[in-house]
């Protein structure tokens, strides 16, 4: 301990001797770290949260595999036939629970109505995932048959954006969809699941309609399962893969080919967001930057030690060893990587805000919590201590190789760098040049994609068209014949917008 509390003083001084070559290589470092850093705080916030569940390992994700060529084929919906059959026919659940969660509902406030994405529910569906809700309570057995179904449950954003954070808001008559709902309860700020962005939940009421041949054919239902103690996935998967034979051979015609697959909660919410294997290219080329940089720092520190070959062999020869000698040079290294590694954190976290004010491009990326978590800081600290052995390792092990003669002996000679040293500095260089060409390779061919993807031709011309969705709530516009006038007056109004030609 001694002897390295010496070498970092010695190192300290050395570095304060040369504050430009100091400057230049901590930042150097600081850079590639905090772009790592950044980049992995994205990596954190989507793959390795956990899902805001109890024991989210043993709840598990029931969906359908279709057997079409459409985007993830292994996690599509399941329908209301099938959820009814497989929740009374597994002997793996204890709970199994269904979710609508891409309705869409108007919420009126103040005479201020807004669209909001809306999640339909069955009664247990905050049981199975094992969460409490802040306020109130959730939904109760038979809320979920018509008539008692006007309960709603509010997620904490939309209850402090739209009702003020108002503790007394549970019991309290809202209006969505034109109707009144009474205010059951309020989940708590940390429930997000990535993927699904509901800001409220109403039951899900499935009817008779619902239980027919045809309704087999509408897959809109995410299920989600409690596995019974001493369960495993395996066991879940082959109980179900049981269950959709069974069902396949009792309705071939509209279950032919389809299947089943269970996959624990964490698991299905990153296959099913599909960004792993995008996250995964970005920490590829990050790092690629770390090695470009430490590649840098790695040549300025030979070079720094080629012109110290002669105060190291004099070090030599008053008896300090070469181990010591390395002992000091990678003490350096170290330091420098610490003040890029603190320096990067400082950057990482501007980098951090600047990623999360930018990420609001659709409520699902948004609804991610972008921080500066532990997760990141052990990062930050694990990439600074790989830098300093990447950068300090070679030019010591160099500089423990002096040639005590030929450093004494001619000053001049000993000044420069030997052929070693050219050829560790040319391997460095064409590392780094190999690496950054790897890198404007991939950003080119990315670019060109997106550019293809942003003027592809679509088979009309897209200048100046302007699209909208409109959902008609069942209450005012029950039949096709009231939908239909309501399209008839709205087309007229539309047309007399100033700008508007067709």
């Amino acid at each position: 301990m001694e002897t390295f509390v010496k070498d970092l003083r010695l190192a300290i001084r050395m570095l304060i001797k040369r504050p430009g070559f100091t400057a230049v290589a901590v930042l150097t470092l600081a850079l590639g770290i905090a772009v790592n850093a950044t980049i992995f705080s994205l990596v954190s916030a989507f793959l390795l949260r956990r899902p805001p569940v109890h024991d989210a390992t043993r709840v598990v994700a029931v969906s359908s595999v279709n057997p079409n060529p459409v985007f993830l084929p292994d996690a599509s919906p399941v329908s209301a036939p099938n959820y009814l059959a497989w929740s009374k026919g597994n002997h793996v659940f204890s709970q199994m629970a269904a979710v609508d969660p891409f309705r869409t509902v108007s919420l009126t406030e103040q005479g201020q109505a807004e669209a909001l994405l809306s999640g339909a529910v069955t009664p247990n569906y905050f049981s199975v995932l094992g969460v409490a809700p802040q306020l109130g309570r959730t939904f109760s057995e038979g809320e979920d048959q018509p008539g008692r179904d006007h309960a709603v449950i509010l997620s904490h954003d939309l209850w402090e954006r739209r009702f003020g954070s108002d503790p007394a808001i549970v019991h309290r008559t809202i209006r969505v969809n034109r109707e009144n709902y009474t205010v059951a309860g309020v989940m708590p700020a940390n429930f997000r699941m990535l993927g699904f962005t509901e800001k409220l939940w109403t039951p899900l009421v499935l009817s008779a309609a619902d239980q027919t041949e045809a309704a087999r054919k509408d897959h809109s239902l995410y299920l989600f399962a409690r596995l019974k103690p001493g369960v495993t996935l395996e066991q879940a998967r082959a109980e179900l893969a049981t269950l959709a034979r069974r069902t396949e051979k009792d309705f071939p015609e509209a279950e032919k080919g389809w299947g089943t697959m269970v996959r624990t909660l964490p698991d299905f919410l990153v296959y099913n967001f599909s960004i792993r294997n995008g996250l995964a290219v970005m920490m590829t080329a990050v790092c690629f930057v770390l090695l470009i940089a430490c590649s840098n720092v790695a040549g300025l520190l030979l070079a720094r030690a080629a012109g110290r070959r002669k105060e190291l062999a004099i070090r030599i020869s008053l008896g300090a060893s070469r181990r010591s000698i390395m002992q000091q040079l990678l003490t350096e290294g170290l330091l420098l990587a610490l003040l890029g590694g603190g320096a990067g954190l400082l950057l990482s976290y501007w980098g951090i805000q600047f990623v999360r004010t930018n990420m609001n491009f659709n409520d699902a990326i948004s609804a991610v919590p972008l921080s500066l978590d532990s997760k990141v800081l052990l990062f930050t600290v694990a990439v600074s201590l790989v830098s300093a052995v990447l950068c300090g390792l070679a030019p010591a092990l160099k500089a423990s190789r002096t040639d005590l003669t030929a450093s004494l002996k001619d000053e001049s000679r000993a000044a420069s760098a030997g052929r070693s040293h050219h050829r560790l500095r040319t391997v460095l260089v064409t590392a780094e040049i190999a690496l950054a060409l790897l890198l404007l390779v991939g950003t080119g061919l990315l670019v060109r994609g997106i550019y293809l993807l942003t003027h592809q031709n679509l088979g009309f011309p897209p200048d100046h068209l302007l699209t909208a969705a409109v959902t008609l709530d069942k209450t005012r516009y029950q039949d096709s014949s009231q939908q239909a006038r309501f399209v008839e007056d709205m087309l007229p109004r539309l047309q007399q917008i100033p700008g508007v030609r067709a």
